[in-house]
């Protein structure tokens, strides 16, 4: 319902059947021409031996899923608030959210990359998802990317409406949540490994103006406080996080943030696992 409003009003009609455009040539249609073999293109595995740590759990099934309601809600949200007055806000937040698919296509195209995920068995919901999504996409995260994005720029947008965020502390609040947690679905659901939530972020620190290092190490952090009772050496796995996050940061000042990712993965095989 909120899709078809977006895509029926003047003001964000271009740019959300644009969107729906880039998802399709940058996001489905590349990941299917090399699943049925009719484009070749380098696939690595990124799996770490650190993800053998965390456990598949279907019980994040339904969060990893909620992945595109919850930005579709968000700017929907901001239309039942703001009325038509939101609409150009709404606007370039859909032209951003398309730059940040062409982004990671710009990864993608010259290196997939993968991770090794369970066998659907009888959960007829997984097998879908599993059938639906091809899976060559993991590096850079785009649920990492987009989410954090959601929660960083509705704030930016409710001060640019109203001057300040009082009074949608509660709605910030679920959305700083929802991107915690949708971040800590990918590994549990084994839809990507530990190495693409720094790939995601790093990624994300180029188009996102009100995105930060503390804002990165502060989701990681937090990562590991959810975790840490439950999971065996999480703390090694959001120090290896943060290493990896920081060393994108320091090669981004001499190359670009997607030469360095392009590199990480063409060399990912020969790089030490421990």
């Amino acid at each position: 319902m909120a899709s078809l409003i977006f895509l029926s009003k003047k003001e964000t009609r271009k740019s959300g059947f644009k969107f729906l455009g880039t998802l399709l040539t940058t996001f489905f249609i590349p990941q299917y021409q090399s699943r049925i073999r009719i484009r070749k293109r380098k696939i690595v595995n990124v799996d770490h031996e650190l993800d053998k740590l965390i456990p598949f759990s279907l019980d994040h099934f339904k969060t990893y899923m909620s992945f595109s309601h919850i930005w579709i809600k968000s700017i929907y949200f901001l239309y039942r608030e703001f009325g038509n007055r939101a609409l150009p806000f709404i606007e370039k937040y859909l032209k951003n959210i398309d730059q940040l698919y062409k982004n990671g296509f710009d990864v993608s195209d010259r290196c997939q990359s993968t991770t090794t995920r369970p066998d659907s068995g009888r959960h007829i919901k997984l097998k879908l998802l599993h059938w639906v999504d091809p899976h060559l996409h993991c590096v850079p995260s785009l649920h990492v990317m987009v989410i954090c994005f959601n929660h960083l720029r509705i704030g930016t947008i409710i001060r640019e409406l109203t001057g300040s965020t009082r009074g949608y502390e509660a709605e910030l609040e679920y959305l700083a949540n929802q991107a915690i947690l949708i971040t800590n679905s990918i590994l549990f659901m084994k839809q990507h490994s530990i190495n693409c939530i720094p790939a995601g972020l790093f990624a994300l620190s180029e188009e996102c103006s009100e995105f930060n290092d503390e804002y990165a190490l502060n989701l990681v952090e937090t990562l590991k406080r959810i975790n840490m009772d439950s999971i065996e050496r999480f703390e090694d796995i959001a120090s290896y996080i943060t290493e990896l996050y920081t060393d994108f940061q320091e090669l981004s000042k001499s190359v670009s943030n997607k030469e360095i990712l392009i590199n990480f993965l063409l060399k990912y095989e020969e790089l030490p696992q421990l």
